[in-house]
Parts: C-alpha cells; structure tokens; sequence
C-alpha cells in the first residue's frame, strides 16, 4: 500500500513540478537574453543555470512520469535508457555545479569588487563553457559503462546506474564537492556582509 501511494504522490507531483519548471526556466532565459539592463555577471550564470533545469523538464522529468505510470518498469531500448540516464546525470549535475560556481562568484564579487567589477564577456562565457565541459567529462563514464556492459543501466526491466562505483564517484564529483564550496562561499559571505554592516 505504502509504494503505490508512494507512486501515487510521485505521479501528481511530477507533472506540476514540470510544469512550472518549463514555464519558469523559459521566462528567465528570455527575460534575460531580451532585456539589455539584465545583461550581467551574475545573470548570464543564470540564464545557463535556468537553460540546464529547462533541460530537465522537456528530457528528464517526461521520461520520468512514464517510468512512475508504469511503476518503475522500463519497456523502451537501453538506447533508450542511456539516454535517460545520461541526461539525467548530466543535466541534474550540471546545475548543481552551476549553484556552486554563482555562489563562488558572488563571494568573489563582495570580497574583491575592483578585481571582479570590469570582467570582459568572452571570459564570462568561457567559465559558462568550462561549467559544461566539466559535467560532460563527469558524466561520460556512464555511456563508456553502457557500452561495455548494458547491465550497468539496465537490469531486471529497471533503468538507473547499478554501478556502485560509479555512484560513489558521480556523488562526489557532482554533489558533495560542489556542496561544500557553496557552503564555504554562502558561509564567507554572509560574514563579509555583517562585517560591512557593523562597519
């Protein structure tokens, strides 16, 4: 009784929880992509933050809903399933290390502002890129997995990453680490800010 009302959850949630993340990821990256006054640090990490969760929910969250219909059975390819996975991983982990970079460059904003004030586009956008380039890398190992052995994504008509090794790994890289940098750089701020305040 307790998985399907489980899944029951799930299956009201999700959908709602794409919804709005589909129409709200959009508004921001066409806020910013059409308003000048908005054309900023801080905001160009957003527009490539709100692009991943866009992402997300037109990949990640449809194929989602499906598997909670079907109660946790996969019936598609494996083609299928590494798609799944794969995007799943590397857009979910993509976001995550773009918190960790805004939080980063926030820091680095309050407690260098003449270092940080005049910072050209093209070194903006390189970090943007570097961000990207990092979670891709992180996220490969999952279809090199895939292809040596199927059984890695795909077992029992269930679709997920089995391997142990690979979990521990994509845990740390992509969300511990990042983790404790936006604890460290939201943890410095906060005590840059009062320290200005009492000031």
């Amino acid at each position: 009784m307790g998985i399907f009302h489980f899944n029951g959850i799930a299956l009201f949630l999700l959908p709602i929880l794409c919804l709005v993340g589909l129409i709200g990821n959009f508004m921001v990256c066409v806020a910013i992509a059409t308003d000048r006054r908005l054309h900023n640090v801080t905001n160009y990490f957003l527009f490539s933050l709100a692009l991943a969760d866009l992402l997300v929910c037109c990949i990640v969250m449809p194929l989602s809903i499906v598997v909670e219909v079907r109660h946790g059975v996969w019936t598609w390819s494996v083609s299928m399933c590494l798609l799944y996975v794969y995007s799943d991983v590397f857009l979910c982990s993509a976001s995550i290390v773009h918190m960790s970079v805004i939080s980063l460059d926030r820091y680095l904003g309050i407690s260098q502002p003449l270092r940080n004030r005049n910072r050209s586009k093209t070194l903006i956008f390189l970090k943007i890129a570097i961000v990207w380039a990092v979670t891709l890398l992180v996220s490969c190992p999952i279809a090199a997995m895939a292809m040596h052995d199927t059984s890695n994504i795909l077992q029992d008509n269930q679709c997920m990453i089995f391997s142990r090794y690979y979990i521990v790994y994509g845990s740390t890289m992509t969300f511990l680490i990042p983790f404790m940098i936006m604890l460290v750089t939201y943890t410095k701020t906060t005590k840059l800010l009062k320290n200005k305040h009492q000031f």
